[in-house]
């Protein structure tokens, strides 16, 4: 193992340019300097790298009953809650939807910095679904709180209602509910068709009832934005006082966590989908287990606290997630909080890793599972089979006929016709890319080349900072920091291959994990660029 202290390397002897000994004063300080630690050393090293003990380590047998043991207890949370707000008087949630269109606050635009003349709607979309699920009619308290209902199908609306509310379909479809409830207008006179949504959690839909009880939409959704900007702040804060550490190890780990901070500031769109209800519950998850991961760096707590807290995350994501890309970027921030924690040595950042990836993957595994034994033990095997050929379909097959028009349009505007998208699988990779890439703009505060290299450069970089810092070593001796780093920032591409379909659909926002890419790439160049302070762990 090789530790440093004031920025020298132990284990070798300082001398003059004589080649004899230097600042010994006594001989067995020299070798004492040459061939181990002297005590202040081992003192220091030991503080900077201190670990747990090997008593403490987890069999995988119980990492995983810890797992999903905390993922029950998640879901039991989850649902308790979500039953206690579905008792809540649906008069209430029609009063909110009705205050929040007549007042404009649910038609607001948001305009990006460098599109000025692009409209955005961050209550559109699911948005209106998630309200229109907590008007929707209820058979049973239980049902609700399980699997809201929801609109389904085509609905059509007058220009007389459209107007309080975003142009998108879900949003003509809440629009036509609460006419139909309230008796609003003259276009609409029945509800639309209705259906129990059996795909998701909807733990959003359940923080918006609870929020809503109590707020009016403009409110929570300023409360919603809050959390985000304050926990970033914490976060910025928060580095700042660890650079007056005297630890280089600790003021790395700062720098490190400085960096995600500001790319989940500056590029993860926060302002457009962080007042949104059902993406901002996630966002909140995201940067508040970056937080704690500076608190608390996985690498040193204790391998119960790990698992724990891995596990803590995954229920929560998999509870709030509707495939928006949490998974993927939560993926890449545990790998990443794990990888700067200052592991002792090589075998304990990988157990440390497989340790947390297991945690987090078996908890969002059973929160899922969990989620449709409740719809099979209410509603019988049929929910679940859709449940699984919808799943199906957002991997692969056809994807032409659910574009919207105005992707079609451009699509024939190019010359690419539709039979080409849906004619083979290398077809849909080269789309998806470039859809991802279009709606980057997104994350370039509306800029299409700062949004593009946003999502094209980091990987090369990564690549290119590897080279700098592999030459001349043996493939053994390269440092494992760096292919985890390369790994973790391939994760969303990985996630785009399996989930294709739905990346083409909704590369809205299946673009925003790509956010943190720019965060690793100075977080690598940090760590590189102190190789010889022996940055890296130890071999």
């Amino acid at each position: 193992m090789r530790y440093t202290f004031a920025n020298q390397p132990v284990g070798k002897v300082r001398t003059d340019l004589r080649g004899k000994p230097k600042n010994c004063t006594l001989l067995k300080n020299c070798r004492s300097e040459a061939f181990g630690l002297s005590k202040i050393t081992k003192s220091h090293a030991s503080a900077q790298y201190s670990t747990p003990s090997r008593g403490s380590a987890l069999a995988y047998p119980s990492v995983f009953l810890l797992a999903v043991l905390v993922a029950l207890s998640g879901m039991a949370i989850w649902l308790t809650i979500s039953f206690a707000v579905m008792g809540v008087d649906q008069a209430r949630y029609r009063e909110v939807v009705n205050e929040a269109a007549t007042t404009g606050s649910l038609v607001d635009i948001y305009r990006l910095l460098f599109a000025p003349s692009k409209e955005f709607y961050p209550h559109g979309g699911d948005d209106c679904l998630t309200l229109a699920m907590l008007i929707a009619p209820r058979e049973a308290r239980l049902k609700a709180a399980v699997s809201p209902m929801a609109p389904v199908g085509q609905v059509h609306i007058g220009d007389d209602g459209r107007g309080d509310f975003p142009p998108h379909p879900f949003c003509d479809a809440l629009a036509a509910m609460l006419h139909a409830q309230l008796g609003l207008g003259e276009s609409v006179s029945s509800l639309p068709e209705m259906a129990y949504y059996h795909r998701y959690i909807h733990g959003t839909v359940t923080i918006a009832a609870v929020l809503l009880s109590m707020l009016s939409f403009e409110s929570a959704s300023i409360v919603l934005l809050g959390t985000c900007y304050a926990l970033l702040a914490c976060l910025i804060i928060a580095t700042g006082f660890r650079f007056r550490s005297k630890l280089q190890s600790e003021q790395r780990r700062a720098a490190a966590f400085l960096f995600l901070g500001l790319s989940l500031s500056l590029f993860y769109a926060i302002p457009l989908f962080g007042r949104s209800l059902s993406f901002a519950p996630i966002d909140i998850v995201v940067i508040g287990f970056v937080l704690f991961g500076l608190f608390q760096p996985l690498a040193r707590v204790s391998e119960t606290k790990l698992v724990l807290s891995s596990a803590s995350f995954g229920t929560a994501i998999a509870i709030f997630d509707h495939l928006a890309g949490g998974i993927p970027i939560s993926l890449v921030t545990l790998i990443v909080l794990v990888t700067v924690g200052e592991s002792q040595d090589r075998r304990s950042l990988i157990r440390r890793l497989a340790l947390a990836l297991a945690a987090f993957l078996a908890a969002i595994v059973t929160c899922l599972a969990c989620k449709q034994l409740l719809v099979f033990a209410i509603w019988g095997l049929d929910p679940v089979t859709d449940f699984a050929n919808r799943l199906a379909k957002r991997t692969g097959g056809g994807v032409a006929e659910e574009l919207s028009d105005s992707v079609k349009h451009r699509l024939k505007e190019v010359g690419l016709s539709l039979q080409w998208l849906d004619s083979n699988f290398g077809s849909r990779i080269i789309f998806a890319g470039i859809m991802v890439i279009y709606s980057a703009f997104v994350l370039g505060w509306g800029s299409h080349v700062l949004g593009a290299v946003i999502v094209i450069l980091p990987v090369p970089l990564l690549l290119l900072l590897t080279y700098f810092a592999t030459r001349g070593r043996s493939f053994q001796n390269w440092p494992l920091e760096l292919l985890v780093m390369i790994g973790a920032a391939m994760i969303p591409f990985a996630w785009y291959l399996v989930f294709l379909n739905h990346t083409i659909l909704h590369s809205s926002f299946m673009v925003r994990p790509l956010a943190l890419s720019a965060g690793l790439v100075a977080v690598v160049w940090i760590y590189s660029s102190a190789r010889g302070a022996g940055a890296w762990i130890a071999r």
